[in-house]
């Protein structure tokens, strides 16, 4: 069971992640969590974006086709590689 501090730490951890990659809105991050005592250690499992029908049409509109870009980082570029063409 975790207590108030390990959640606490879960969240703090989300946080940064979401910053990190410069997300904005909803993720869900699935943690694989190993307890030693009174510690905790998290591992990432998996990070994946929730889209509502407002945030793809914003993308949509942003001239950015979300299926290009999450299929561009499926096969390893960063976002910093990735070039949208105008469509």
């Amino acid at each position: 069971t975790l207590n108030n501090d390990h959640v606490r730490k879960i969240r703090k951890l989300s946080k940064k992640i979401m910053n990190r990659l410069n997300i904005d809105g909803f993720l869900s991050i699935h943690f694989a969590v190993s307890h030693h005592d009174t510690e905790i250690e998290l591992k990432v499992l998996s990070l994946k974006t929730r889209l509502t029908r407002t945030s793809v049409v914003a993308r949509r509109v942003a001239m950015y086709d979300l299926g290009y870009v999450l299929a561009k980082i499926a096969l390893g570029y960063n976002f910093n590689e990735i070039m949208q063409p105008l469509t």
